[in-house]
């Protein structure tokens, strides 16, 4: 097989892109399941007789309706580097702008999708959406925007691959879009478009060269919501060089709030809604990620002055 480099910009420099055909031109990069419908969606690959803000050139168009359900599937196999960091996005617009009892879903999975049935991994249905429009939770009618900054659900555009710091690990990255409804046929018309996985500029890792398994727990942070300041706790069952920075939705660095060697222990650190320069960083959702010797865990926390 011969595998296309893709190279796109991200904070000044190139960054390799992951996903292969996330223009939405081309199927022949995807792999495509129907989960389980009782009524199948239709689709189109390379539409052009609508656009995405957030979109160019051709793009993936789903429509259809349903009195029950439908659950369509488009996925693919990647390698990423397990402690590494990657950044997701991606375009999405409503067509129909009366999205009800809709789904439209970005997830990551060691866990491989199986034709003919919902994509469950064992941790539980949502535990690796990443982004996600749910009519549910009020996202989605309406919207041409993108996922990153317009979804309502799942735990964010970074994503850490699990593993062996520095080891390959297989990963399934799939887009998951669907109806169910109990109370008369439930329609939708939507766009895909610019589907991205890049790793994130300064989390490259290496192999750990003393083979330490390293045990740590990074705690959701408290108060949250938070005005002014947060405080996120977190525990280390080893020594460690760690890392805590946040960044923002779009997957920037705003500050580092640790960057040290630390022994084992129970540890506290506060951040004051202040970005790397000291300027007040603006209301919105955040992402708190921590690194102990490359491995990486990453939490959701929202600033509201």
């Amino acid at each position: 097989m011969c595998l296309t480099l893709v190279l796109s910009m991200m904070s000044g420099v190139f960054a390799q892109e992951l996903v292969l055909g996330g223009n939405m031109e081309d199927p022949t990069a995807w792999t495509i399941y129907n989960m389980g419908s009782t009524d199948e969606p239709d689709f189109e690959f390379n539409y052009k007789l609508d656009t995405l803000a957030a979109g160019s050139g051709g793009c993936l168009n789903v429509y259809g309706g349903s009195a029950s359900y439908t659950n369509l599937l488009f996925w693919q196999e990647l390698t990423l580097v397990a402690g590494q960091t990657y950044k997701i996005s991606g375009a999405f617009r409503d067509l129909s702008r009366e999205l009800s009892n809709f789904w439209c879903q970005i997830y990551i999975s060691t866990e491989a999708p199986v034709d003919g049935v919902d994509w469950t991994p064992l941790a539980g249905a949502n535990s690796d959406m990443r982004l996600s429009f749910n009519t549910w939770n009020g996202c989605g009618p309406g919207v041409d925007g993108t996922f990153q900054d317009n979804s309502c659900e799942g735990s964010g555009p970074l994503y850490t691959t699990p593993g062996d710091s520095g080891q390959d690990v297989t990963v399934y990255y799939g887009l998951k879009i669907g109806v169910w409804t109990d109370s008369g046929e439930k329609e939708f018309d939507v766009l895909v478009d610019e589907l991205s996985l890049v790793p994130l500029e300064g989390t490259a890792v290496g192999k750990n060269s003393e083979k330490t398994i390293v045990r740590f727990r990074l705690e959701q942070n408290f108060p949250n919501p938070f005005n002014p300041a947060t405080v996120i706790p977190y525990t280390l069952k080893n020594k460690a060089f760690i890392t805590i920075a946040i960044y923002n939705v779009l997957g920037e660095h705003v500050a580092t709030l640790v960057d040290r060697e630390l022994p084992a222990g129970e540890y506290k650190v506060q951040w004051d809604g202040h970005n790397q320069s000291g300027r007040e960083a603006n209301n919105g959702i955040y992402f708190y990620e921590m690194k102990a010797d490359g491995v990486g865990q990453t939490r959701k926390m929202m600033l509201m002055r």
